[in-house]
């Protein structure tokens, strides 16, 4: 199965549809976001995280800085759990920026793979 390619703004929008209480889901999104999008998806994670009632944003930066960028959870674990939540990706054209967004996105995931797999 192929996974729909999201800007951070869609992934933001899926992230809405993902409940923000549990702990376990909690580092799941911020490793998906962090593989995906890198630093530039913390703003985007912590507001989704402010929602829950236990939510400390000094905790949610220590967290966030604790996870790797490129660990084993990817961007396809966001969508399962949005998915499960109701969300639907949205079918449209994408701007020039977003289509050269995604494409450099999907060849430095190419490079980490080949650089993991050792070859």
């Amino acid at each position: 199965m192929t996974l729909p390619e999201l800007t951070l703004e869609e992934a933001e929008e899926a992230l809405a549809h993902v409940d923000p209480h549990s702990r376990d889901v909690w580092l799941r999104m911020a490793m998906a976001l962090k593989s995906e999008f890198g630093d530039g998806a913390f703003e985007a994670w912590d507001r989704w995280s402010a929602q829950a009632q236990n939510y400390r944003e000094r905790d949610a930066r220590t967290q966030w800085r604790s996870v790797k960028p490129h660990g084993r959870v990817g961007i396809g674990t966001l969508i399962h759990h949005a998915k499960a939540g109701g969300w639907q990706p949205r079918r449209r054209e994408r701007s020039e920026a977003e289509r050269r967004d995604l494409d450099e996105r999907q060849k430095r995931r190419q490079q980490e793979r080949r650089v993991a797999g050792g070859g």
